[in-house]
């Protein structure tokens, strides 16, 4: 029997890695093992790392085809098609819509009706933020406290329960909805510079000075650091505001692919088609580019890009650039992980244009931060972290009902309209057998 005393330490028996303890992410240890991530392409090669997220994109749809198929087949359901279904070709699904299809009437749609009461049924309660605290300490619970009634007053400002509502809605059809979250460094609008300050400060500088009287208040700031009381002579200023979007699957990639939810991501890829003014209001910077470079940012697509195209909104590109023209925005979030030790947040604009390259960690508080998306998920379904909707299982019997329904209309049609015939010598008339008296 060996000797437990002579084992030798290793990886396999030490489990708690004494002997080798792991290095702290982000030391000089640790960036020497970690395999080179996008932000480090980007210190020596911002438009490769562009180019190398917009293929990696392009890369998913291989997988992602057979969902787009079902998608379409539930879009359609939903919307009262009839004929419509998924098929499977070459270890592929594909959506046939036969030629001629016809839509059913509104009110005869009823696994779209069913959809839209399971919505009301959940949403029968306004949901209401419930802030766990991090300890046991009066602080902290203090703290969380604080946090939902600023979370329940902000999420009235952003209309939580409503967005909350849209992204169940857009399930039923996908399986999943998102809400993506980000800062609009204008959104708040361009409004007075205001602190809390002392009602005597004359400054920024004495603004919290305990020597002089009274309780803080709000008091403005003027061009020269001054404090007054009139917001017509403050700085004004640009202030950030929370922005959110309804997103789908057809919009959102999990990093890797093979996880449950959003909760189990190591990172998330966004790409939307988004108006060219909402893009030079987020990046003026794209205004220094000369007309040719940003025209080709405007006119670059990825592949499939139809399918990130608004319901309804044709891609027409002009000569000229305007702010209606679409611009192929691709963001992409990674939680700190062995690649990326301090997270990561990337924004592609383009095909070849990196707008955003920097760590995503709260440096505040030191910590890091979690990805601002979250998931509404149905029904989960086996390495589908997509989930599946309503649409799906109430779809199909959509198909029945108009069938069984083209059935009965076709019988009372025939019924309603019988031939009468009558011998030709008899002295009953076609007339006399429609008469109400016979």
């Amino acid at each position: 029997m060996a000797d437990i005393g002579s084992q030798r330490f290793d990886d396999n028996n030490d489990p708690s890695n004494v002997v080798n303890p792991v290095q702290a992410a982000g030391s000089e240890q640790d960036s020497k093992k970690r395999r080179k991530n996008l932000l480090d392409l980007a210190k020596k090669d911002r438009k490769k790392a562009a180019v190398k997220m917009v293929q990696e994109w392009d890369g998913t749809h291989k997988y992602m085809s057979s969902l787009f198929a079902q998608w379409k087949t539930n879009r359609a359901r939903f919307a009262g098609w009839t004929g419509v279904r998924c098929v499977k070709v070459k270890d592929e699904k594909v959506c046939v819509i036969p030629i001629g299809a016809t839509q059913m009437f509104g009110g005869m749609n009823k696994a779209a009706r069913l959809t839209r009461r399971i919505t009301s049924q959940i949403f029968s309660d306004k949901p209401l933020p419930d802030v766990e605290p991090e300890g046991n300490s009066d602080d902290e619970s203090d703290q969380a406290e604080f946090t939902s009634r600023v979370l329940t007053i902000l999420g009235d400002d952003l209309d939580n329960t409503g967005t909350a509502r849209d992204a169940f809605d857009r399930a039923h059809i996908y399986g999943s909805g998102f809400r993506h979250w980000w800062v609009d460094p204008r959104g708040g609008g361009h409004r007075p510079m205001q602190i809390f300050a002392k009602p005597f400060a004359q400054s920024v500088q004495d603004a919290l000075d305990e020597n002089l009287p009274g309780d803080l208040t709000i008091r403005y700031v003027r061009k020269d650091g001054s404090l007054t009381d009139e917001p017509k002579e403050a700085r004004r200023k640009w202030l950030p505001k929370l922005q959110r979007e309804i997103l789908t699957g057809k919009h959102i990639r999990f990093i890797p692919q093979q996880v449950r939810d959003v909760d189990d991501a190591d990172g998330m890829m966004v790409g939307a088609m988004v108006p060219y003014g909402t893009v030079k209001h987020i990046f003026p910077k794209i205004l220094e580019l000369s007309e040719e470079r940003r025209k080709e940012i405007v006119t670059a697509r990825p592949h499939h890009a139809r399918d990130l195209l608004p319901i309804g909104r044709q891609d027409r590109l002009s000569d000229e650039l305007n702010d209606d023209n679409l611009v192929f925005v691709l963001t992409r979030y990674h939680r700190s992980n062995p690649d990326y030790p301090r997270g990561a947040h990337l924004i592609a604009l383009g095909e070849d244009f990196l707008a955003h390259a920097d760590e995503w960690w709260d440096e505040e508080n030191d910590k890091p931060l979690d990805i601002p998306i979250d998931q509404f998920k149905q029904m989960d379904e086996e390495d589908n972290p997509y989930g599946i909707g309503m649409m799906e299982l109430l779809g199909s019997a959509n198909e029945i009902r108009a069938s069984i329904l083209g059935t009965l209309l076709e019988y009372m049609a025939k019924f309603s309209n019988l031939k009468t015939f009558v011998p030709f010598l008899s002295p009953v008339q076609a007339q006399q057998l429609q008469s109400p008296t016979g």
